[in-house]
């Protein structure tokens, strides 16, 4: 997914505006289907290309694409672009990645 353009906010900016619970070090994104859910370090969330995005490739982020935001991860695996976020919640400790409750 590298050559998908994609636009949005920067998580960290989101992180500024909203709080970070103190000791907090991770975070973890459930998505709104809740089969999904993925976790980052404080650390990974505030790097400059953590984007929450609402548009890819130019169009509206779409259910069938995870939307209507995912989480995008530029240096990291595609497993990391999940879908659709409902929530969010800080941690002090880094849950397990990305995974799906079967």
């Amino acid at each position: 997914m590298p050559s998908t353009p994609f636009a949005g906010v920067l998580l960290a900016d989101l992180l500024a505006a909203a709080g970070v619970k103190p000791g907090a070090t991770a975070l973890r994104f459930t998505c709104f289907d809740g089969v999904y859910s993925e976790s980052l370090t404080l650390e990974q969330a505030v790097r400059p290309d953590m984007l929450v995005a609402y548009e890819m490739q130019d169009a509206a982020v779409t259910d069938a694409h995870g939307g209507p935001v995912r989480l995008y991860a530029a240096p990291m695996s595609s497993r990391r672009c999940g879908a659709s976020r409902s929530r969010s919640a800080g941690s002090t400790a880094a849950p397990p990645r990305c995974w799906a409750r079967r």
